[in-house]
């Protein structure tokens, strides 16, 4: 069942999407879309069960990738859910969440 909740991809993650596809694309064109499917698979079962991955800190959650090395990064409000960040898990887990 879809939540009532806004779905919201803010910026900075769709700028590490572009970022991560265009990466992938320099290893081959179907490495990409098999990256962007995995992350659009991904987007899809948070905004359709936002509460089933796990809490990471305070209201921050964060859904894994099946086929590549990325979490994403997304908290839920009480009438969105916002989407902030694709992270490459060899990165520094404490720069998952960026205080503004």
């Amino acid at each position: 069942m879809k939540s009532n909740r806004v779905f919201l991809l803010k910026e900075e993650f769709i700028a590490e999407l572009a970022e991560a596809l265009s990466w992938y694309k320099e290893k081959g064109e179907q490495v990409e879309r098999d990256l962007y499917n995995d992350a659009h698979t991904v987007l899809k079962h948070i905004e359709l069960h936002p509460e089933s991955f796990s809490v990471i800190q305070k209201n921050y959650r964060q859904a894994v990738l099946h086929q590549f090395p990325y979490v994403i990064v997304y908290k839920i409000y009480r009438t969105e859910i916002s989407v902030y960040a694709l992270f490459h898990t060899a990165r520094n887990p404490k720069r998952k969440i960026r205080k503004k």
